[in-house]
């Protein structure tokens, strides 16, 4: 089977508490799961950054469901297309609080924790929310 993944940013018409994003996870993990996605989900200072992967029709069903979701303004595709491999095979959504970081900047990436996700350099370098995305995978294993 072959692998669709896109890359989207967007903001939350509200802000979300911790308890109201671990049940916005929750449900996301299940839908995921059944619908075989997986992917990583940044969350900081109201905004998303989102990279699912999987079945084109699949992750495209998502994102159109995402587009039409109240709790999301500013939706903005950053990157779409098929890949070779899922970077997120084990998760169904791999999760990051930003805001909620404790930890210190990951070496080589700590001017990305501080630029804002609708930030004009993301939508310029889809390679930048890649490489964002993809230093927390191996912080999750």
């Amino acid at each position: 089977m072959s692998v669709y993944r896109l890359i989207y940013i967007s903001s939350a018409t509200t802000g979300m508490s911790p308890p109201e994003l671990l049940k916005l996870l929750a449900i996301a993990r299940e839908r995921n799961a059944r619908a075989d996605i997986t992917g990583m989900l940044l969350y900081r200072d109201q905004s998303f950054m989102q990279v699912p992967e999987g079945a084109e029709a699949a992750v495209r069903s998502l994102f159109a469901r995402i587009e039409r979701d109240p709790r999301h303004e500013n939706v903005a595709l950053i990157s779409r297309g098929p890949v070779v491999s899922r970077d997120f095979a084990d998760w169904s959504m791999a999760f990051r609080d930003l805001s909620q970081s404790t930890e210190s900047p990951v070496p080589g990436y700590s001017d990305f924790l501080n630029i804002p996700f609708h930030q004009i350099s993301f939508w310029r370098q889809p390679s930048h929310c890649q490489e964002l995305l993809l230093s927390f995978r191996a912080s999750l294993a």
